[in-house]
């Protein structure tokens, strides 16, 4: 790569913000950067944050970015450098045939290799390029060096096809050096002072190793809940001991709808003071409760008056015995990944800077050469062209020609990589997934996980079960996002009781038989930070996934199990830290009873009330509409979606999910009631004008749950048997119904209303079945294993989408709340006999 193209100088001109003129010395090889740099030189100014703009001998400009070479702009006159953007359009001129590439020629002008095109800078001091002379060693003059430009093309431009080459990774060393996360190595000791434990972990010890009074436990941080809050009570426990069988009572909020534990898009954390992250370093520990869900009756805020000692029945699960430590996991060595290297980003020029010269070809632009350094990644390129075209980057990445056909690039490989024994490279950005080069870790000679570097971060893809049982509780591996993207989905291959076991048992890790001194030293090491990240782990798993808990009494009970036992040890270092999971464990408990109360119960306790419907305006209706059904979804935790698509016969572990869509009919039979019951003629017609108008209203508040199930409704068999009664509406309301209808067409896979989805800004509330219906594809469509490993990156594609899905819904609507028309609308008289329906319907037919 150390081959130079023996090619003519020729001058620059270079007009700088205060419109002065200075002239640099360039060959058409060299990008735009290069010519900045000898500007920042020459003048003794730094331009690095400046606009670079073209100007052409015919009077045009246009903007340059700055990894483009001079060859891709024959009519140059000058260069413009701009401390602001001028808003000029970027025009690139067609440098050459779309089927050409870059590649060595036997021209004249050029020294022939057979290493890829590239050109090492040669620079003085100061960092200005030293002029190219002629055979005779004089200088060039300009016009001279312009009469060259079309040799200089052939040594950018050739007309040979690229030769084929075979793209494969590099083969990985399985002592690969890097641990967990960080560009950082960590310390293989736990040193407080810095090392291994993360600043969550270092709190927790010092918790655990000067644990402070409990009767303090829950005082030490400053409410976090400030002015908008009308009361933030702080709790004082005079004892603690007996808290893990306090539970606070929820005074009265929407029957269905709470801030939620998992709702932490729009709310402080719970319990964020109890298991600092590692974002709370040095961060004082207090628990505040949250005003907008909790209540004092008592004018002294006293405890007493807000918790009450309620214990649950566990006469069910009396047998379930408690973990013995003796049988705890076998400590063994960490597994090691690939060390992060930071995110892609610009590869400084330096004197000794390799350069390569590449063809870029991208949609709907005339192909243009490029001159970057060797070690930049494709990534890097990806990421600029996206952010220039203000495209979205995860939706884009190159091909390049192999054998002419076009194959998908490694984006993390450099540049150089493609230049192995090729002469010219061609890279096509093309709008497709990312390819990225596999990198395996082994342990006894067994693949156990395999990651992608993305954007300089390890990607785990692949793993073993017990590769990522081993990966949640090993204390040199920080990842957040993997930790809730297996909270998530980790009911694709494993229980949750599974799942809690593990926890335990890794809990009490213990030695093997007869260990090595080395073994024994590194096991007291890794021994208490590894127990810290299980209770972090715990702690996650509780307040943002209670989900697990709540339906199931046995995982419960052997969760407190676990707890109580820590927080009852005599001087023990987890004491006042499993004191106040025990506390949250009690409150999301009272919680989730309560929520699944309001499913089980509402219906059966509450009568239904008489019809409003002709007393409210439709606006009203709209927007409580709004109100009710966007507070019901809030309530649905992603971990519904994911149970509904891999749910087995019997299965009710969606307990939000199904009140949400069972709403769906209540509010379709709803409509057809209404109309059904009115035996006016001419009352009905207003009604069914009013529904029409209604289902207008809701899509224009992007309620597209409420404007389906009007629709469903008015088009139940026995309402489009009201024949008279659809002849009778306006033509105003006939005209609105065909357009309404319309966003109901199921054409090209339901395109109206997906466009207009994709459109809507929050608050919002989706149908949900046009997005089961796609992660029911996509499941399907994606293997569950790779190579006998679990299929990570379809887990974490599935958690992100429905992590978008809740996320599309999570915003509340604005609206007043209307007590008299909320009631209402909540609890409809409906009729759900459809025979009855039908009869109703022919009767009204009769008298009409």
């Amino acid at each position: 790569m150390n081959s130079v193209a023996t090619v003519a100088a020729f001058h620059v001109r270079v007009e700088l913000p205060t419109g002065d003129t200075t002239v640099v010395s360039a060959i058409e090889m060299e990008n735009i950067e290069e010519v900045v740099k000898k500007v920042e030189s020459k003048k003794m100014i730094d331009f690095s944050k400046h606009y670079v703009y073209i100007l052409s001998t015919d009077g045009k400009r246009t903007e340059g970015f700055r990894d483009e070479t001079l060859s891709n702009y024959k009519k140059l006159e000058k260069l413009l450098l701009s401390p602001t953007d001028l808003g000029i359009p970027r025009v690139i001129e067609n440098v050459g045939s779309g089927a050409n590439t870059p590649k060595a020629s036997s021209s004249p002008n050029t020294t022939p290799s057979s290493t890829p095109i590239t050109s090492r800078r040669g620079v003085s001091a100061l960092g200005i390029s030293t002029a190219v002379k002629d055979s005779s060693g004089a200088m060039d003059s300009p016009s001279v060096a312009k009469t060259r430009f079309k040799g200089l093309k052939n040594v950018l431009i050739g007309k040979k096809s690229v030769d084929e080459f075979t793209m494969s990774p590099s083969p990985v060393n399985k002592s690969i050096n890097g641990m967990g996360k960080g560009s950082t190595p960590r310390s293989s000791s736990p040193d407080l002072k810095g090392g291994m434990l993360s600043s969550g972990d270092k709190a927790m010890m010092l918790m655990a190793k000067k644990p402070r009074s409990t009767a303090n436990f829950l005082t030490d941080r400053s409410d976090s809940m400030s002015e908008t809050s009308q009361i933030s009570p702080e709790i004082e426990v005079s004892d603690m001991a007996s808290m893990h069988s306090l539970e606070l009572r929820p005074s009265h909020v929407s029957k269905h709808h709470r801030e939620s534990p998992s709702d932490d898009l729009d709310r402080p954390s719970i319990t964020s003071s109890i298991m600092p992250s590692p974002s709370q370093q040095n961060q004082p520990t207090r628990l505040s409760l949250q005003p907008s869900v909790y209540t004092i009756d008592d004018k002294n805020g006293s405890l007493t008056s807000m918790i009450q000692v309620i214990e649950e029945d566990t006469s069910d699960f009396a047998n379930i015995e408690k973990f013995n430590p003796a049988n705890g996991i076998i400590w063994s060595v960490a597994i090691v990944l690939p060390a992060h290297v930071g995110p892609p980003c610009a590869v400084p020029y330096t004197e000794k800077c390799s350069m390569c010269l590449y063809k870029l070809k991208i949609p709907d632009e005339p192909s243009h050469v490029n001159k970057s350094p060797a070690n930049t990644t494709l990534e890097y390129i990806c990421e600029r062209i996206c952010n220039r075209k203000e495209l979205e980057y995860d939706l884009h990445s190159f091909e390049i020609s192999v054998g002419g056909v076009l194959k998908p690039a490694e984006m993390d490989r450099p540049l150089s990589h493609y230049f192995n024994d090729r002469t010219a490279l061609e890279l096509h950005f093309v709008k497709k997934g990312k390819s990225f080069t596999p990198i395996p870790v082994f342990i006894k000679e067994e693949e156990i996980v395999r990651c992608n570097m993305v954007r300089g971060k390890t990607l785990i893809i692949a793993a073993k079960k017990e590769a990522i049982l081993k990966l949640l509780v090993d204390p040199t591996y920080e990842d957040e996002k993997f930790l809730d993207m297996i909270f998530l989905t980790f009911r694709n291959f494993a229980t949750a009781d599974e799942f809690l076991n593990h926890m335990i048992a890794s809990f009490f890790t213990k030695l093997s038989d007869n260990p090595t001194d080395e073994e024994k030293q590194s096991f007291e090491a890794n021994r208490l930070p590894t127990q810290l990240k299980v209770i972090r782990v715990l702690h996650r798993w509780i307040e943002h996934h209670w989900h697990d808990f709540g339906l199931s009494g046995k995982l419960r009970v052997t969760l407190k199990n676990f707890l109580v036992d820590l927080s009852q040890e005599p001087e023990g270092p987890f004491v006042e830290v499993t004191r106040g999971l025990l506390y949250v464990v009690d409150i999301q408990r009272l919680w989730f009873e309560d929520l699944l109360g309001t499913y089980s119960t509402g219906e059966r306790k509450n009568k239904h009330l008489e019809t409003m419907f002709d007393d409210l305006e439709v606006e009203d209706i709209a927007q409580q509409l709004c109100i009710l059904n966007c507070d019901i979804f809030r309530n649905i935790h992603p971990i519904e979606f994911l149970s509904e698509i891999w749910k087995k016969p019997g299965d009710e572990s969606s307990p939000s999910y199904k009140f949400f869509t069972e709403r769906f009919d209540k509010e379709s039979y709803w409509v057809a009631t209404e109309l059904l019951n009115c035996k006016d003629f001419k009352k009905r017609v207003k009604f069914l004008c009013k529904f029409i108008s209604l289902s207008q209203a809701c899509i224009d508040l992007n309620n597209f749950f409420s404007t389906f199930s009007i629709i469903s409704g008015l088009n139940l068999i026995p309402v489009q048997r009201l024949k008279k009664t659809w002849e009778a509406i306006p033509e105003k309301s006939r005209n609105l119904w065909t357009e309404v209808e319309k966003i109901a067409d199921p054409s090209k896979n339901m395109k109206n209303l997906r466009d207009k989805m994709l459109t809507a800004a929050p608050p919002m509330i989706p149908l949900l079945s046009i997005y089961f219906k796609d992660l029911i594809f996509f499941n399907d469509g994606n293997q569950s294993k790779v190579d006998g490993m679990i299929n990570v990156d379809k887990l974490r594609c599935l958690a992100e989408k429905v992590q978008d899905l809740s996320l599309k819904g999570s915003t509340p609507y604005p609206f007043e709340k209307k007590s008299a028309a909320l009631n209402y609308l909540e609890k409809p008289l409906i009729e759900k006999n459809f025979d009855k329906l039908k009869e109703l319907a022919a009767e009204l037919e009769k008298q009409t």
